[in-house]
């Protein structure tokens, strides 16, 4: 095995039966955010920020994310672990007073519910990252994704740190997909555009076989305010429309909205803002 260094990443790779396998480590501090910070936090630093080819990823590839070592959260031992990612056509990352941060941000897959900003409790979820653990998580990488943002799952930063210093995220080339496009080979749910809404608010989902699927739109509170879909469905992708109304047709409130879609392979999420 040989070990190369290209600035703070360290890259292997494995030559095996079929193909030769890259993987990559990088390092974190346990600071770095690309969503939205809360403004008493002094203790942030701008997300990690990857260029794919250079370590021989690309569109279409599935790559294996893994979380190596943890960080110390506050007092105590080193004991969380989580990273959040984020593909993007670009290199640009906005203020961190806002929500979406990373407007050339590209939709993966499962969208990763973050927790709001702490002690101001100010929403930060995009709709396009997705989260990694030591259990790891296989994503393809999708089309038009040049850069790849790493950030700290936290809330509050400034407390942050890492004793031991081995706090990382991996990246293993698994293999290269067959197609490109992620939606005909994995069960997913878009990203809504336009998101926030007044009204209309477009949601794709896309199967990978026909199956049962249900597709609804819940509160905050989990009770159902519109059932978009329940039938069975062919394999591929389709847009739904929801427009801003509940089962009675009455326009919802402003607030903050779930779209669910539930197969026998599981369920995801999106979320969905109302602006009236």
């Amino acid at each position: 095995m040989n070990r190369l260094t290209l600035s703070c990443l360290a890259v292997a790779f494995w030559v095996g039966s079929e193909a030769a396998l890259a993987q990559v480590l990088v390092p974190m501090t346990a600071h770095e955010a690309f969503h939205r910070i809360d403004p008493s936090d002094t203790g942030v630093q701008n997300a990690r920020i990857m260029t794919l080819a250079d370590h021989g990823f690309a569109p279409g590839q599935v790559i294996r994310f893994e979380t190596v070592g943890d960080y110390d959260n506050g007092p105590g031992a080193d004991v969380f672990s989580g990273i959040m990612a984020v593909f993007s056509a670009s290199t640009t990352l906005l203020g961190p007073t806002l929500v979406n941060r990373v407007p050339d941000a590209i939709d993966a897959g499962t969208d990763h519910l973050t927790i709001p900003t702490c002690p101001g409790n100010l929403p930060t979820d995009i709709p396009q990252d997705f989260t990694i653990n030591p259990s790891g998580v296989d994503v393809i990488i999708p089309e038009g994704a040049i850069y790849l943002f790493l950030a700290t799952r936290d809330c509050l930063y400034r407390d942050n740190t890492d004793p031991d210093g081995d706090f990382s995220v991996r990246l293993t080339l698994r293999e290269i997909s067959s197609s490109p496009t992620p939606t005909l080979s994995m069960l997913s749910l878009g990203a809504p555009h336009p998101n926030p809404s007044r009204d209309r608010i477009t949601i794709s989902c896309s199967l990978p076989a026909a199956e049962k699927v249900r597709i609804a739109i819940y509160g905050v509170d989990g009770r159902v305010v519109r059932m978009l879909l329940n039938t069975t469905l062919p394999a591929g992708s389709r847009d739904l429309v929801w427009d801003g109304r509940d089962e009675a047709g009455s326009r919802v409130a402003t607030g903050l909205y779930i779209a669910r879609l539930t197969t026998t392979r599981g369920a995801l999420d999106r979320r969905l803002l109302i602006l009236r």
